[in-house]
């Protein structure tokens, strides 16, 4: 079994794989049936009852349609199902207009009742710590309860509703619109420099709850929604969905036995987050109202809250006493506990007699409890970040931890491509949130970036001279979108900075405006890839910050392909491939499910024009002449000439060919066509044509002819479009002659680049055979797939046969391939055949022509220096050679006596054919078919011959220039069900 990506992750990168909980399922259905079939404590809202009217006239009206189709699109296709079974796409299925899943909601609505089967849920545990001694603990488990999906459906549509009618306090920034964290974070730094700057006390104390979520009374939240005057209904209805609701966990041993939920909100449950944070509503508005909170000038800020993180502020020691008494009486009226364990505070004195003092007083207490006091030199950490009491915010080396992570990658047993799926999606996420929220600065990150390119390059074997366009453009314009955090960081702070800048909390944007530089903006703003001419404004007046929106800064990655596009030579034809999600389709994991390592790596190479070639060493190395093609030796040897037009690679070549022809064909026997590959048309000048393939279908035929051709530049292609669709025009005739029943005739060229470039005009091909939408964009990504893999195979059949080459200077022949190991002649030494005698002769002195004769078995030696060497050396019955002047030829060897031609004449083997065939006139090009048995003649002057001349069925050669392929050797009938599809 495959592990999952974020399993493999967790593993390489944390030192061991947390799944399920370990711990026996007996002993964690005790600890949870303690602790949701607990007592009830909750004593009533007394002092903390909040009067807030609620805004009910969106809450009674009926569910619609729309309402339905919303809320499903919200969740995830891959959100998990409850204890049924029922997935989002079952729902879909089943109703996919909404209107019957509207009916059953408004059903509840009217009944004030949740059905009992939608009451059961499963419950899975989150580990809160990486430890495994600490995972052995079930309180260092989250609990997530998941219930059927219609009651998520269900609970989603009311949330939207209810976060309408009862806002929160503006405090509560968890399971809100606004950028919580960063608000929060902001406004603990914006109190530590205004204490800085009017020298006034601080007092800060971070609150932990325990268990908040699991240990709300049910009571309590009903109590909440009547004070608020929520509608009656909606609130029995809400109470209703707790009543006789039950769970199993989930661990590593089963399921535990059935579980009561008698206290506590289902973590998981949409409305739950809404539900929790009304529950502390009234604790925030009378800490705001009575609490003693730190002065910010025109009002206190007393109290802050991230769900159930909170955080007690105060001027004073005593101020910070009476805010912890107010929390403690909360607690003793609701049955919320506090863990004091993990209740941390600090005591900042700030003057000018003694300078600055820590925690130059006693601690305070909780339910009799001293909590911990940070001292010089500790940190808290609040929202993810290490906060100190005198010095602020942490910050983190990126740096380090990218280097850290990319090493625990590298030494782990994983491929190329998980290792930078890992890198990318799980290793480098881990140092954005902390450099986003933090004064990382430029350099460093920087700095972590081109750690982050070495790595990549490196796992996918690309030279370090590499363009970093590959690896930073969008996936649909051919790169693979790996993060850059210079630019990506800078990115989320300029929009962090706006936010914080315009957001609702009118505090929090004066806090920002007085803790953040305005240039500031700008610098990320431009450090993130945008423009001056693009900057955005920020608003000085408050009075309606609500009405502005954010518009981030131009595409970074755009800007990285554009400096692709242009570099030469990697930047060959890769404009071509901006947004075409066609040709780039094999850069998803999910598309390339069955390729081998070595074919992405190679097709990545392929794509920016890296592959190792002798052209991409003179590239960077000593600058000189590219050397010859290692293979042909006819050009040199560049990528372009491998995989277009190298002889050595014709058959790889052909086959590349052939597969799409197949693909084709078997498209078109699927829509009920008749198929015909390869068919020979004799055109009206007696000539032939030969198509890849052509369609009847009834009234219409389709010719096409597939070819494949370098991707450097759109006009190359649509040249080989026009090329072939101008060629086969001129059968069009005869071939109505032949089909009489057509009427509708046509002839397309169907292109696709060396690379997988899909030309857009092949659309038409796939439309005139009927394929749907759907089916084309389908066909068109796997003609695109194969493609690559067919030219990955391509040149890695030409690497095979010439890896290794002679030495520098040397000119390299066949004789470097001897199965005997025969080395080459000297420097200089042209090169023959005789070094591969099987008897070892030594070939002639240096500067003598070398001819057959060394090979002699007689032992006759050669001509005297001077004398043309000929075959007749080698005449058993010791013929002479003719007369000085005189051209010898193989007639001299003719047994019957025949006398050579007349002077001048050139002589051809059809001189020794036994049945008295006379030679071709002269001038004309003598080809094998001279030698035919069954008295077949030559083509005609100029025509080029093939191997189909000698086809024993009679099949005559194709036109002058057509490409000869051993199709034209086959003597059966193509059928399209012979070929095998991809997959």
């Amino acid at each position: 079994m495959v592990e999952s990506p974020g399993k493999l992750a967790r593993r390489v990168l944390d030192g061991s794989e947390i799944g399920r909980c370990p711990i026996g399922a007996k002993e964690v259905g005790r600890y949870f049936r303690g602790k949701w079939g607990a007592k009830d404590e909750f004593k009533g809202l007394g002092q903390f009852a909040c009067m807030s009217r609620s805004r009910t006239k969106c809450l009674a009206i009926p569910i619609s349609e729309k309402e339905v189709i919303l809320a499903r699109k919200l969740i995830k296709n891959d959100s998990a199902p409850g204890p049924d079974g029922v997935v989002k796409t079952d729902l879909i299925k089943w109703d996919p207009s909404g209107k019957l899943l509207a009916w059953i909601f408004n059903g509840f609505m009217v009944n004030q009742k949740i059905p009992d089967i939608l009451k059961s849920n499963r419950t899975t545990l989150i580990p809160k710590d990486k430890e495994a001694e600490a995972l052995k603990d079930v309180t260092n488990w989250r609990p997530i309860t998941i219930g059927p999906m219609v009651l998520r459906l269900f609970s989603a549509i009311i949330n939207k509703r209810l976060t309408k009618a009862c806002p929160i306090n503006v405090r509560q920034k968890g399971f809100t619109n606004a950028p919580g964290c960063s608000e929060n974070l902001l406004l603990v730094e914006g109190v530590r420099e205004r204490s800085i700057k009017t020298r006034a006390p601080l007092a800060m104390v971070f609150i932990d709850l325990a268990k908040a979520f699991d240990s709300i009374s049910h009571v309590h939240l009903r109590q909440t929604l009547v004070n608020r005057r929520v509608d009656p209904g909606i609130v029995e209805m809400i109470n209703d969905s707790y009543c006789g609701c039950s769970t199993r966990v989930q661990t590593d041993n089963g399921y535990s036995g059935r579980i009561a939920i008698e206290i506590g909100v289902k973590q998981g449950d949409p409305l739950s987050p809404l539900l929790f944070n009304l529950a502390i509503d009234p604790l925030l508005a009378k800490l705001q109202e009575e609490g003693d909170g730190f002065d910010m000038g025109d009002e206190k800020l007393t109290v802050m809250a991230y769900a159930d993180d909170l955080v007690l502020l105060s001027n004073s020691w005593e101020g910070m006493n009476k805010n912890m008494g107010v929390l403690e009486a909360f607690c003793n009226l609701t049955g919320l506990r506090v863990n004091t364990k993990k209740c941390h505070g600090f005591l900042v004195d700030r003057n000018k007699r003694n300078g600055i003092q820590l925690n130059q007083c006693p601690p305070w207490s909780l339910g009799g409890t001293d909590i911990n006091m940070v001292k010089e030199g500790e940190m808290v950490k609040y929202l993810g970040i290490k906060i100190s009491p005198l010095r602020g915010p942490y910050k983190p080396d990126v740096e380090a931890q990218i280097l850290t992570m990319g090493l625990q990658i590298t030494a782990a047993n994983l491929k190329p491509t998980q290792r930078v799926e890992i890198f990318c999606s799980y290793a480098i996420p881990r140092s954005f949130y902390t450099a986003v929220n933090n004064s990382s600065n430029q350099t460093c990150l920087r700095n972590a970036d081109s750690l982050i390119r070495r790595f990549i390059k490196d796992w996918l074997h690309l030279k370090p001279g590499t363009c970093n366009g590959i690896l930073y453009s969008k996936q649909q314009d051919g790169g693979l979108a790996i993060p850059c955090l210079s630019k990506m960081v800078a990115r989320c702070k300029a929009k962090r900075v706006f936010k914080l800048y315009h957001s609702n909390d009118l505090l929090v944007a004066k806090v920002a405006r007085a803790v953040i530089n305005p240039g500031k903006f700008g610098k990320l703003w431009r450090a993130g890839g945008g423009s001056s001419q693009s900057l955005l404004v920020v608003q000085e007046d408050l009075t309606n910050v609500e009405s502005v929106s954010y518009r981030g800064p131009e595409c970074w990655r755009a800007e990285e392909f554009r400096k692709w596009a242009i570099k030469n030579p990697q930047g060959f034809g890769i404009c071509l491939y901006e947004k075409d999600k066609i040709s780039n389709a094999w850069l998803r994991r999910v598309e390339r499910a069955k390729w081998r390592e070595s074919q992405f790596i190679c097709a990545i190479q392929m794509r920016c024009n890296m592959l190792p070639t002798l052209e991409l060493g003179n590239r960077f190395g000593p600058r000189g002449n590219i050397p010859l093609c290692r293979a042909c030796g006819v050009t040199s040897e560049t990528g372009s000439h491998i995989l277009g037009s190298c002889r050595e690679t014709k058959l790889n070549r052909m086959e590349r060919h052939n597969r799409l022809c197949s693909l084709l064909a078997q498209e078109g026997a699927k829509k009920k066509w008749e198929v015909f590959c390869e068919r020979r048309v004799t055109k009206r000048d007696c000539s032939w044509a030969v198509p890849d393939l052509i369609f009847v279908k009834k009234d219409t035929l389709l010719v096409v002819d597939i070819t494949v051709r370098s991707d450097g530049s759109l006009d190359w292609l649509n040249k080989g479009r026009i090329e072939k669709e101008t060629k086969y025009k001129k059968i069009l005739g005869p071939l109505q002659l032949e089909f009489p029943q057509v009427l509708d005739l046509s002839a397309h060229g169907f292109v696709m680049g060396t690379r997988g470039k899909w030309l857009e005009s092949n659309f038409l091909v796939l439309e005139k055979l009927g394929m749907s939408k759907t089916n084309r964009l389908r066909f068109a990504k796997l003609c695109s797939k194969i493609t690559i893999l067919k030219s990955v195979d391509v040149y890695q059949a030409f690497n095979k046969r010439g890896r290794k080459g002679n030495e520098e200077g040397r000119k390299h022949t066949p004789s470097d391939m001897n199965p005997q190991g025969r080395k080459g002649n000297e420097e200089g030494r042209k090169h023959t055949p005789s070094d591969m005698n099987p008897q070892g002769r030594k070939g002639n002195e240096e500067g003598r022509k070398h001819t057959p004769s060394d090979m002699n078995p007689q032992g006759r030696k050669g001509n005297e220096e001077g004398r043309k060497h000929t075959p007749s050396d080698m005449n058993p019955q010791g013929r002479k050679g003719n007369e000085e002047g005189r051209k010898h030829t193989p007639s001299d060897m003719n047994p019957q006596g025949r006398k050579g031609n007349e002077e001048g004449r050139k002589h051809t083997p059809s001189d020794m054919n036994p049945q008295g065939r006379k030679g071709n006139e002269e001038g004309r090009k003598h080809t094998p078919s001279d030698m035919n048995p069954q008295g077949r003649k030559g083509n005609e002057e100029g025509r080029k011959h093939t191997p189909s001349d000698m086809n024993p069925q009679g099949r005559k050669g194709n036109e002058e220039g057509r490409k000869h392929t051993p199709s034209d050797m086959n003597h059966h009938t193509w059928r399209p069900t012979v070929f095998k599809t991809f997959f």
